[in-house]
């Protein structure tokens, strides 16, 4: 597998190296999340402006390929070495749903509430040891997405975005994949 040294703008998503094909196959998921929701209407709501479709677009685009990134082995040996660094990229993720509900709108509580428990859930799986976390990260996160589904009212367009949210920070990033960390 071939490995390539990432430049620094790019480690806090593929790690300082990493397999060639993990940094290709993420960036192929953003950009494809970021043409669904650009090229597909159902996808977004038709009565928001060109600069609110291309913000919604940039967001599928970094959870999609955060996703992708979150689960592979340069980003993962990344945070190990910088558990401090962890916990603030999870907390930094107040600001997607903060800027899709001024894209799309809805009910502020939805936008709210799928963050704080994402974010929570994450910070829970984090802390725990490295072989709890995987079975705690998968209940936490098709818990969340019931909870998604079955609880809040959220536009058609911005259904994927619990969902991926919660895969993204609570499976993906939260579990730990690197021994030794701890």
């Amino acid at each position: 597998m071939r490995m390539i040294r990432i430049p620094k703008v790019l480690r806090e998503v593929h790690g300082e190296e990493a397999p060639l094909f993990d940094v290709v196959f993420s960036w192929v998921a953003a950009i494809v999340a970021a043409a669904i929701v650009v090229v597909r209407p159902a996808a977004r709501p038709s009565t928001i402006a060109w600069w609110e479709v291309a913000l919604v677009a940039v967001i599928a685009a970094d959870l999609a390929g955060g996703v992708v990134a979150n689960f592979t082995s340069g980003t993962d040996r990344y945070y190990a070495a910088r558990p401090r660094l962890r916990i603030g990229f999870l907390l930094l993720h107040v600001v997607q749903p903060t800027l899709m509900y001024l894209a799309i709108g809805g009910p502020i509580e939805v936008w709210a509430a799928i963050p704080a428990y994402t974010i929570i859930a994450a910070l829970v799986v984090n802390a725990l040891p490295d072989g709890k976390q995987i079975a705690v990260a998968g209940f936490l996160t098709v818990l969340g997405i019931f909870v998604c589904f079955a609880w809040f009212v959220i536009a058609p367009p911005a259904l994927w975005f619990g969902p991926v949210f919660l895969v993204k920070l609570v499976l993906g990033f939260a579990v730990r994949r690197t021994a030794g960390e701890r």
